[in-house]
C-alpha cells in the first residue's frame, strides 16, 4: 500500500509541474450526418485562439471551468494544491466529405505560446445532402426542410426522403402538411408517416427543437427530371412563458433526376439491386435408390421489395424434370422497405442414369450501386444418378445422335435425288425431242417454278393481321386481370408484346428478346422515337414483374396498345 501511495504522489507532483494543453475528439468514424464533439482543455489561462475549422460548421460553443485538488510533496511534506482546469467544448458538423483537419488551438501567456496537436478526420458520406440552401435560420419562428438521401436514382431504385421541422419554440402538433402532387404521383410511400418526439439541436450555436414529420421511401417508375415544389406546413407552437401560436412555413425545393436503365442484355433476369453472390447450391450430388431426386436452391438477398421477387428460370439439361419452386424468405422492415433474403427451391427428378454436368444459372441483374448490369453465372453442378429402372443417359444421347444423323441423311438423300432428276430431265428431252422442244420445255418448266417461289414468298411474308390479333387476345386477358394478381397481369402483357414480334417476323420464341427486337426495328428503319417507346414498354413490362415498382397497370396497358398500333402501321409499309 505504501508503494502505491508513493506512486500516486509522484504522479501528482509530475502533474503539477507539467501543465497540459490538449484537444480531443472521440476516436470513431464520422459521416456528414454526425455531430462531432471537440474538447480543448488546459490547466492555465491565457490569450486563447480558436482552432481553424475549415470544412466544419460550429453548431454550439461553450466554456467551462473546474477546480481539482492535487497532492504535492514540498520539502518532504505532503501538501494539497488547487488546480484550475479550463475547457472549451465545440459541437461541430462536417460540411464536406473526405479529409477534414481541425487546426491547432493557441494560448499565448506572456512570451510563451502553447498549441494543441491538429486533428485529422476522414468524413464518410451521410444520408443528408450537403446543400447550402438547407441552412437553418435560427431567427425564423419555424423552418421546414426536405432531405432526400440522393438527387439521382435509377428507375426502380428506392430512396429515402425525410421531412423535418425546426423552431426555437416547442412544436406541439402539425395542423396541416401538404406535400406536392408530384411527390406521390410518380412515387410510392413504402413506410407510413412517422411522428417522432422533439429533439434538441444547436444551430449556429442557438438551441432549437427539431422533429421528423415524415419518413418515406419513394420509387420512380418513369425516367425524367422531377422537381418537388416547396411543401407547406402549419404548426402549433408553444410560446414562452405561456400560450400557443400558429406558424406557417414552406420547405426547400428538391430536384430529383431519375435515370432510365441502360439497354438490358439478352439474359437480363429483371432483378435489380439485389445480391446473388454464392447463391446456388444443391442438397445432394448423388442420386441413388434411396433418393427420388435432388434440390437446387437459389438465394437472392438485399434491400427493397424482396417479397415481389419472381423465381429465375433454370438451365436444366434434358432428362432432368424440374418442378415449380417452393419459396422460403426471411424479411424484416428496413428504412428502404424491407431487407433480408428469399430462397427458391427447385425439386429435380432424373429420368436417366449418368453424370449431368450443367450450370443452372446464367443471367444478369442490374446493380443500382454500380449503375450497370452484372453478369451472374452459378457454379457448375455435377450430379450423378444411379437409380434402378432408369435408362442410361449415354444410350439416350446415342439414340438422339442417330436420329439426328438419320434425319440429316434423309434430307441430303432427297436433295441428291432431286438434283439427279433435275440433271437427267434435260438430257432425256434433248435426246428425244431435240433442241427446239427443249427450249419449249424449259419455258413451261420455269413458269410454274416462278409461281411456286411467289407462293413461298407469300407464306414467308407473314400476314400482319395474325400477329396483331394474337397480341390483342393476350392484352385482353391482361386487361381482365388488371385489378387482380400483378404476376398474371404482367405475364399476359409480356406474352402479348413478345408474341406479336414472334409472329410478325416468324421467329423462334427463344430468339425473341429485347436486344434482338430493337436491332430488327433499327434495320427496318423504324422512327427512332417509336423504337424508344418500344424499349420503354419492354423495360416497364419486364421491371413490373420483378422489381418493387408499383406500376400504373392501366396506363401501361394503354401504352402497350398504342405502341403495337403504331408498329402495325409502320411495319406494313
Amino acid at each position: 500500500m505504501r508503494y502505491i501511495i508513493t506512486y500516486l504522489l509522484f504522479i501528482s507532483v509530475a502533474f503539477a509541474q507539467n501543465s497540459y494543453f490538449e484537444a480531443k475528439v472521440d476516436p470513431k468514424e464520422y459521416t456528414t450526418d454526425d455531430f462531432i464533439t471537440l474538447k480543448v482543455s488546459s490547466d492555465y489561462e491565457g490569450n486563447y485562439q480558436n482552432p481553424d475549422f475549415t470544412g466544419l460548421r460550429i453548431l454550439s460553443e461553450y466554456k467551462s471551468e473546474s477546480v481539482q485538488q492535487n497532492s504535492v510533496i514540498i520539502n518532504g511534506k505532503r501538501q494539497l494544491k488547487l488546480v484550475r482546469q479550463f475547457t472549451t467544448t465545440y459541437v461541430l458538423k462536417a460540411t464536406k466529405e473526405g479529409e477534414v483537419k481541425i487546426g491547432s488551438a493557441i494560448i499565448q501567456k506572456g512570451s510563451d505560446v502553447f498549441t494543441t496537436k491538429p486533428i485529422v478526420l476522414n468524413i464518410k458520406p451521410g444520408t443528408m445532402p450537403l446543400d447550402g440552401s438547407l441552412e437553418i435560420n435560427p431567427e425564423a419562428p419555424l423552418t421546414l426542410r426536405v432531405y432526400a438521401d440522393t438527387n439521382k436514382v435509377f428507375v426502380g431504385q428506392p430512396f429515402k426522403v425525410i421531412v423535418k421541422a425546426y423552431s426555437k419554440n416547442q412544436m406541439i402538433r402539425v395542423r396541416n402538411l401538404q406535400k406536392p402532387t408530384n411527390y406521390t404521383q410518380h412515387a410510392t410511400s413504402v413506410l407510413p408517416s412517422l411522428n417522432a418526439e422533439l429533439d434538441v439541436e444547436y444551430i449556429n450555436g442557438v438551441r432549437m427543437y427539431s422533429v421528423v414529420l415524415s419518413e418515406d421511401v419513394l420509387v420512380y417508375n418513369t425516367p425524367g427530371d422531377y422537381t418537388w415544389n416547396p411543401f407547406e406546413i402549419r404548426m402549433v407552437l408553444r410560446k414562452e412563458p405561456y400560450g400557443i401560436d400558429y406558424e406557417n412555413a414552406f420547405s426547400n425545393t428538391v430536384d430529383i433526376k431519375v435515370l432510365d436503365l441502360p439497354m438490358s442484355p439478352p439474359n437480363f433476369s429483371g432483378i435489380g439491386g439485389f445480391g446473388m453472390k454464392d447463391s446456388v447450391w444443391v442438397d445432394n450430388e448423388i442420386v441413388g435408390d434411396e433418393e427420388d431426386g435432388f434440390e437446387i436452391s437459389v438465394k437472392i438477398s438485399g434491400s427493397g421489395s424482396i417479397h415481389n421477387l419472381q423465381a429465375p428460370s433454370l438451365n436444366i439439361p434434358n432428362y432432368l424434370d424440374v418442378y415449380a419452386p417452393e419459396t422460403e424468405d426471411n424479411v424484416k422492415a428496413s428504412p428502404l422497405g424491407s431487407e433480408g433474403y428469399k430462397i427458391f427451391k427447385y425439386y429435380i427428378l432424373p429420368e436417366a442414369n449418368g453424370e449431368f454436368d450443367f450450370q443452372p444459372l446464367d443471367l444478369s441483374y442490374f446493380d443500382y450501386d454500380l449503375g450497370k448490369y452484372v453478369d451472374f453465372k452459378g457454379k457448375d453442378l455435377e450430379i450423378k444418378v444411379n437409380k434402378s429402372g432408369l435408362p442410361e443417359l449415354k444410350d439416350l444421347k446415342e439414340k438422339e445422335l442417330e436420329k439426328e444423323i438419320s434425319s440429316k441423311g434423309k434430307a441430303i438423300a432427297e436433295r441428291n435425288n432431286f438434283n439427279k432428276a433435275s440433271y437427267a430431265f434435260p438430257n432425256t428431252l434433248w435426246q428425244s425431242l431435240g433442241l427446239g422442244f427443249l427450249s419449249l420445255g424449259l419455258v413451261f418448266f420455269l413458269f410454274p417454278r416462278k409461281k411456286v417461289k411467289k407462293a413461298e414468298s407469300d407464306e414467308i411474308d407473314f400476314n400482319p393481321g395474325i400477329a396483331s390479333k394474337l397480341a390483342q387476345e393476350f392484352l385482353l386477358e391482361a386487361e381482365e386481370n388488371i385489378s387482380g394478381e400483378s404476376n398474371l397481369f404482367f405475364d399476359k402483357l409480356n406474352k402479348g408484346v413478345y408474341h406479336y414480334f414472334q409472329q410478325k417476323w416468324e421467329w423462334e420464341l427463344s430468339r425473341v428478346n429485347k436486344s434482338a427486337i430493337l436491332e430488327r426495328l433499327k434495320e427496318e428503319e423504324i422512327d427512332i422515337e417509336l423504337v424508344s417507346e418500344v424499349k420503354n414498354l419492354l423495360d416497364q413490362a419486364q421491371m413490373g414483374t420483378y422489381s418493387p415498382i408499383e406500376t400504373d397497370k392501366e396506363t401501361l396497358l394503354n401504352t402497350a396498345k398504342s405502341v403495337l398500333e403504331k408498329l402495325e402501321m409502320n411495319l406494313k409499309k
